[in-house]
């Protein structure tokens, strides 16, 4: 499946032109009259929060705007996850977004000291009626800090998968460096420790195996490719992209190997899709309406369509007039074979018949190919019992 976008790059820092979509977009232009497209998520006092199509957030001052884009964001309501949005920049390093999360954290427990002083003071209230004495609360308070031993332990098994061993212990323990933690972190996400523990849960979320069932197409192929990618921490979206857009044989692209993994079952394969990507399961809606959430069969099969151009797997129909070379080429390599004087086997009636089947295996796991082809071979299924069929 091939999808073509254009993407302007900005012009300046912060304004030039982009192609995005969604209801919310809007081009805003500044006083120089330099133009960007971008959905806006709150008025922050003198500033406009607004987000590109990347996901980048920028807060731009509300007077180096055109006046009548200032009354617009004044009027305009925000966001509906806003201050979600804006609680760390998109655009924000490691450590300043770690240093958010320790103040939101910090906030958390603010908060929830101060409900259990609440309930505490009615409850002692309440036993004051009744002549009992009220048990102190005690405080919420966060863990102490790490040691240098309880941090190189867990360092290593969140991102390497392992604990580290005497010599990589001892080497942390003995530096004095006050960014020696920071240090350990870009040393291990550079490792291929981490490449490979990052793998197994994606090889698990998208059910990677070694062997497919059909002889000579392995799963390999895709599960370098995936290792590829997490080592140059490629990002996701792109990944997703290349998975859900390929073509070709798993062997000539690594990542045929998402949509090959379902061959022959483009059903199944988008409820694991929707799954995966958007964290919802329908599967349900295959069959019937689904009984707990809004999907209907029609509309599974409606975004099942846009994969009903895209075959996975060749069959008759897909050969064309010339029809399907196999048994052709089996007896064109019989005929070599016969020509060079190759054993033909011990079995006078079964000529060559290890040599066929390797033939025909090797032809088969050619079959296997994302190819997009002319028309939408996504229907309803014969048995839809719903009136918004007809």
């Amino acid at each position: 499946m091939k999808i073509k976008h254009l993407i302007l790059g900005l012009g300046v820092a912060m304004f030039g032109v982009m192609s995005v979509s969604a209801d919310t977009v809007r081009t805003w232009t500044d006083t120089q009259g330099r133009k960007v497209e971008a959905t806006f998520i709150k008025l922050d006092g003198e500033n406009v929060v607004i987000q590109l199509a990347n996901g980048t957030m920028f807060p731009l001052p509300l007077n180096r705007l055109i006046p009548e884009d200032q009354a617009i964001a004044k009027t305009l309501p925000p966001a509906e996850n806003a201050n979600a949005l804006t609680a760390v920049p998109t655009n924000a390093s490691a450590a300043q977004a770690a240093a958010k999360i320790d103040q939101l954290v910090t906030m958390g427990f603010q908060k929830g000291n101060i409900k259990l002083a609440e309930a505490y003071k009615k409850q002692m209230a309440e036993d004051a009626k009744a002549g009992k004495k009220t048990p102190v609360p005690t405080a919420l308070k966060q863990n102490p800090f790490l040691n240098d031993e309880q941090f190189v332990r867990r360092a290593y098994v969140d991102i390497a998968g392992r604990i580290p061993n005497f010599e990589e212990s001892s080497t942390f323990l003995k530096d004095s460096a006050s960014d020696k933690r920071a240090k350990l972190i870009d040393k291990l996400i550079d490792s291929d420790g981490y490449v490979s523990n990052t793998f197994n849960y994606f090889a698990e979320m998208l059910r990677m195996r070694n062997e497919s069932d059909v002889q000579y197409v392995s799963g390999l192929p895709y599960i370098q490719w995936m290792k590829d990618q997490l080592k140059a921490n490629r990002p996701w979206d792109q990944m997703v992209y290349e998975m859900i857009t390929a073509d070709g044989k798993v062997w000539n692209n690594g990542a045929a190997g998402y949509l090959l993994r379902d061959s022959g079952m483009p059903l199944d394969n988008l409820a694991n899709t929707l799954n995966v990507f958007l964290g919802t399961d329908v599967a349900c809606a295959q069959c019937h309406d689904h009984p707990f959430s809004d999907w209907t069969q029609r509309q599974f099969f409606e975004m099942a369509a846009f994969f009903g151009s895209t075959s996975t797997v060749m069959s008759k129909k897909d050969f064309g007039s010339a029809g399907d070379p196999s048994q052709r080429l089996v007896d064109e390599a019989v005929a070599v074979m016969e020509k060079n004087g190759i054993d033909p086997g011990p079995n006078p009636r079964a000529k060559y018949d290890r040599q066929k089947r390797t033939i025909g295996d090797i032809l088969s796991a050619n079959r296997y190919v994302i190819n997009d082809i002319s028309e939408n071979r996504m229907k309803l299924p014969d048995d839809y019992k719903y009136k918004d069929g007809t």
